[in-house]
């Protein structure tokens, strides 16, 4: 069970969603897959290049993706953009502040770092859970 999962307030339900995880620390990205796991999520990933990324998110069935946007000093929004033409719900995870962010990904949804875990949860039970409704993206 992750930390983030130990430390939110309710649980998810991720049963039968296909969530990637593009993270590049490891620590951070063990945690993410231990508690989408725990909330019944199948976790693709972790993508920890910018490169890798873009692979996963073209060639992967992919329900959500949670998507750190630097990546050892890369941006990520080469993936990012790939997941969005392919209709993926995305939820960025970064330190910078939203008006810092190129205008495109502004209005997509934010956790900034270091992740509230009541936070997580709320987003992730809006964006990916099964209650969501949203068919997987092939």
């Amino acid at each position: 069970m992750g930390l983030l999962y130990s430390e939110a307030e309710d649980a998810v339900d991720l049963h039968g969603r296909r969530i990637l995880i593009v993270e590049d620390e490891q620590i951070v990205a063990l945690d993410l897959e231990l508690t989408l796991r725990t909330w019944g999520g199948t976790v693709v990933g972790p993508a920890t290049t910018v490169s890798r990324a873009i692979e996963m998110a073209r060639s992967q069935t992919i329900d959500g993706a949670m998507v750190d946007l630097n990546l050892s000093g890369a941006a990520a929004f080469p993936a990012v953009d790939i997941l969005l033409q392919r209709g993926v719900p995305v939820i960025l995870a970064t330190s910078y502040p939203r008006e810092s962010l190129p205008a495109a990904y502004r209005n997509l949804p934010i956790l900034p770092k270091p992740y509230d875990p009541r936070r997580f949860s709320g987003l992730v039970q809006s964006i990916f859970s099964v209650r969501s409704g949203e068919a997987s993206i092939h």
